[in-house]
């Protein structure tokens, strides 16, 4: 009797250990991750994804947007980790990127962009840089739109893929915050000593709303060197952005002020920048 009562015991034990093993897993809330799918083309793609993620250890749901681009997981704590998940899509024929990591877009002025023909060449080319979601041709206003990871690309990756290609990619946009505005500055053709270039000034308040009602000038001067500011008005040209012309008259380093005033407000925003011979 004594070892039928002891074994009984054990027996619920066991029985109450599982149960309470059971318990505590149904308390401990499920990890949610978030994955881009870069590569989904049509409705065949989602269930290998699925497919792919399912078969890692810890998984519990898998559900795979084709319109989304986006792969949502759950799983348990601990058991798996984001890489896993990235290389298992990997190795399914994808891209997958964190949905949390951050995210940056740049458009760049490529001076030699003609036709369609070109886009043919830059897409395939710069989305295959790591960290490149997604990169898009505007031919007609010779631009290059790159949607990309920060902490895996570099502005530097994307304009010298550009010019292996054959392209000639003008720098980024200058930016500065004065006031309430938003003031960014593009300059092309690349400026050089004596050639005239465009001066694209865009301005945006403190909501990145466009400020289409402002008097625009720009001064060029050569700090430290005494000299004469060559100044010229910057015109209107709708949703914020106000062109002129000018030139850089000698080599080194010049000042460019952009001198603001919208209904009274007056504001400078100043930008340094080094000017070749050629």
């Amino acid at each position: 009797m004594k070892t039928r009562g002891i074994f009984s015991a054990l027996i619920l034990f066991l029985i109450g250990s599982f149960v309470l093993q059971n318990m505590v897993a149904a308390d401990v809330p499920l990890q949610k991750t978030v994955l881009k799918i870069q590569g989904m083309v049509c409705e065949s793609c989602p269930p290998k994804i699925k497919k792919a993620l399912e078969g890692l250890e810890g998984v519990k749901k898998v559900e795979v947007s084709l319109e989304k681009a986006e792969a949502y997981v759950e799983s348990e704590p601990g058991k798996v980790t984001t890489e896993q998940m990235i290389q298992a899509v990997d190795q399914a024929g994808f891209k997958a990127f964190p949905a949390e990591e951050n995210f940056s877009e740049i458009t760049l002025k490529v001076e030699n962009i003609k036709g369609p023909e070109d886009e043919l060449k830059i897409k395939p080319a710069l989305e295959k840089i790591e960290g490149v979601r997604k990169a898009l041709v505007n031919a007609e206003k010779k631009e290059v739109f790159v949607d990309y990871l920060k902490d895996k690309v570099t502005v530097q990756q994307l304009t010298h893929t550009l010019t292996k290609l054959g392209y000639t990619p003008l720098p980024p946009p200058l930016t500065t915050q004065v006031g309430d505005f938003l003031v960014a500055l593009e300059i092309h053709p690349k400026p050089i000593k004596d050639q005239e270039v465009h001066f694209d000034v865009i301005l945006q308040n403190s909501d990145g709303k466009p400020v289409s009602d402002a008097e625009v000038q720009v001064d060029l001067s050569m700090p430290g060197m005494t000299m004469d500011e060559m100044r010229f008005k910057a015109e209107p040209a709708g949703e914020g952005q106000y062109i002129g012309k000018g030139k850089f008259s000698m080599e080194g380093k010049w000042r460019i002020a952009v001198r603001i005033n919208q209904g009274g407000q007056r504001k400078i925003a100043n930008f340094d920048m080094e000017v070749p011979e050629k």
